[in-house]
């Protein structure tokens, strides 16, 4: 009779149940992990597209001088058309293949500080004087510290 009785060999139907409930609860924990990370990875982009910026400004600024701000947005001699830019704030192809991180299109810079995700703005503050900074994820909101080209 012993040849009646059912193996009690492998899962039952909770324990399965109960497994692929605590895989699904670490897959979504490493899930917002990774969006974390890659949020931060995108604001520390910004921050270097914006120190490239800062060194060609200042790199500009030991072979010209802005005097006023007509003169650092002239679109024939301003700061942005001397490092390789624009100065309508729509392209800048020639400034070392920065790309957007949020966006993945060539990263653009603007004259005024309420900029696009992923942008650089750069201010005129007094004559050869300069303020970069980056926009981060939340359009207008800046990332990293302000970084000032002097001459």
């Amino acid at each position: 009779m012993l040849w009646l009785r059912k193996s009690k060999k492998g899962f039952t139907l909770i324990e399965l149940m109960v497994v692929v409930a605590i895989i699904g609860v670490l897959a979504l924990l490493g899930l917002r992990l990774y969006t974390g990370q890659q949020n931060k990875a995108k604001n520390a982009i910004v921050i270097a597209n914006a120190a490239t910026i800062h060194t060609l400004i200042q790199g500009d600024l030991l072979d010209k001088s802005y005097a006023d701000a007509a003169a650092a947005t002239n679109t024939e001699t301003g700061v942005l058309a001397s490092i390789g830019g624009t100065t309508d704030g729509t392209t800048c192809t020639a400034l070392a293949n920065m790309t957007n991180p949020y966006t993945g299109n060539i990263a653009r810079v603007g004259a005024t500080s309420a900029g696009l995700k992923g942008e650089v703005v750069i201010t005129f503050k007094a004559a050869n004087e300069f303020q970069i900074q980056g926009i981060g994820e939340t359009n207008g909101t800046t990332t990293g510290t302000a970084m000032t080209a002097l001459k």
